[in-house]
């Protein structure tokens, strides 16, 4: 399922198409209620502000480098309290061979069952 806000991004032919042949169903938040898909905003904002606002791209190919280079050091060495102070790297690798639930309350894990 994907989850995500009324913006006309995702109303192209290609993005419809796309998720019509993968069979995945799309749900859209209540207009005008962003903090239903809170985590997305956050990411966005962090985005914006740690990156898009702070970089000149004089070209498409330098935007690309330096959003690749963001989200690698997001990813790898930003710690995110949402995660008790690990990047998400960190997490996965402990949680490898485990089931996760990350709840508002804390990060939840138990053994998998497979």
């Amino acid at each position: 399922m994907i989850l995500s806000d009324n913006g006309t991004e995702f109303t192209s032919n290609k993005v419809i198409n796309w998720q019509k042949e993968q069979k995945i169903r799309w749900e859209y938040i209540e207009p005008g209620k962003p903090q239903q898909n809170g985590n997305i905003e956050s990411f966005n904002g962090k985005l914006r502000d740690e990156c898009l606002n702070e970089n000149w791209f004089p070209s498409l190919n330098e935007a690309k480098r330096v959003i690749e280079k963001w989200r690698e050091h997001y990813n790898t060495e930003r710690p995110h309290s949402s995660l008790r102070g690990l990047t998400p790297n960190e997490l996965a690798s402990q949680l490898k061979g485990k089931t996760s639930l990350i709840a508002n309350e804390g990060i939840k894990t138990g053994t998998s069952n497979q």
